[in-house]
């Protein structure tokens, strides 16, 4: 019989992921697990009240403090969970992604030396910033009992680049975002609420900042719709460190661009996410990479339209010219053709919107998340722990 008893390691609570980590552990409650969610100090999912508890564990591993400050912190807060784990007799841990897996490695041994299964569900099975921490990843993935992802693209990476076994690799697609939002929102109020002009098309791109995010795409594509002259693009987001963007500066210099581009460099808090959504009438996921985007999965379940490249994550799910649209990776006039189509044909943005809308609905429902899940603890088969 499987442990009812789990402990959720996420060291990321103050990005993203604390929507995944929350909106897993309250299904999971609801299932009859109990649950012990391990972050980090600040984080940007707050509820009043949770079916499950939380523990701010990681504290200095994050923040502008320099990296051997924040390493040491973290390797601190490590032995502290591990202790804590042990303490409490966990049977069970499941880690999200983790930040050192230099020292994770280390942390993944001691568990499996101490008869803790593990569940890993690392988001990113690769590194995009340091291709040097994937023989680390590597080890992680060896010593975990099952590892989970959210598509069919991952599992390839994971038996042909990394010789995992398939049996060992898991699917369960990342939920829905539809708990969070506020159905009362509408354009109007969420333009008002950041400061952005209500007399506007707006195309947004979202997130953090990096190589591979398609960018550069965009820009180019942006520029040959001068005759689009009642669009904006709304750039949000912080850049990643060691991102050199003088060439995104320097295009904002350009007399067309710079009063038609609105880019703000800087973290976006909880409290606003939802208005940059649904101020926009365009959303681009141009990207050239990626093994998950909460971008993507966001805009669905706000119901905002999408013009996505054909990288093969998206194309698992994403149907051109019924929930979205589709263009060639890395082909701005292919891009700019697309952006055009939505700007102008108001009756095709309504359909993919609604059938956006639909499929995270229904295909991304965070209690079937819960079950896969709950089968993925049950073939562990550990024995029920009591404790004495």
């Amino acid at each position: 019989m499987v442990n009812k008893k789990i402990c959720i390691i996420s060291p990321l609570g103050y990005t993203g992921i604390a929507y995944y980590d929350h909106s897993l552990s309250e299904k999971l409650s609801a299932i009859g697990f109990t649950i012990v969610l391990i972050t980090s100090k600040f984080r940007i999912i707050n509820p009043e009240v949770t079916s499950y508890e939380i523990k701010r564990m990681f504290s200095g591993t994050y923040g502008e403090s320099n990296k051997i400050k924040k390493g040491l912190s973290y390797i601190w807060c490590m032995v502290k969970i591990y202790c804590y784990i042990l303490k409490h007799k966990f049977r069970i841990v499941h880690c999200q992604i983790l930040e050192l897996p230099i020292i994770d490695v280390i942390f993944f041994a001691m568990l499996r030396i101490c008869g803790v299964s593990i569940v890993f569900t690392p988001h990113d099975v690769r590194s995009f910033k340091n291709s040097n921490l994937n023989l680390f990843s590597n080890l992680m993935f060896k010593l975990s009992n099952f590892i989970i992802v959210h598509n069919k693209s991952n599992v390839a990476e994971l038996v042909n680049e990394y010789h995992i076994r398939r049996e060992k690799v898991k699917i369960i697609p990342h939920g829905n975002y539809s708990i969070f939002l506020n159905t009362e929102l509408g354009k109007k109020e969420a333009r008002e609420k950041i400061g952005i002009c209500l007399d506007k098309k707006i195309i947004l791109f979202f997130g953090n900042i990096r190589p591979g995010k398609g960018l550069e795409t965009a820009i180019s594509a942006f520029k040959m719709l001068k005759d689009c002259t009642d669009s904006m693009f709304l750039i949000v987001g912080k850049v990643s460190k060691n991102y050199d963007i003088g060439w995104l500066r320097k295009e904002l210099e350009n007399e067309f661009l710079k009063s038609r581009i609105v880019f703000r460099n800087n973290f976006i808090s909880d409290e606003f996410i939802e208005s940059y959504y649904k101020a926009s009438d365009i959303i681009l996921v141009p990207y050239e990479n990626a093994f998950e985007s909460g971008v993507l999965r966001y805009a669905f379940s706000c119901g905002v339209p999408v013009i996505a490249s054909d990288i093969d994550i998206f194309k698992e799910f994403a149907v051109d010219m019924e929930n979205c649209l589709i263009f060639k990776r890395g082909d701005a006039r292919d891009l700019s053709e697309k952006i055009r189509v939505l700007l102008t044909d108001r009756l095709l943005a309504e359909k993919i919107s609604m059938n956006a809308r639909e499929l995270s609905n229904q295909k991304w429902d965070w209690m079937e998340s819960a079950y896969k899940t709950k089968e993925v603890y049950e073939l562990l088969r550990v024995e029920k722990y009591e404790d004495r």
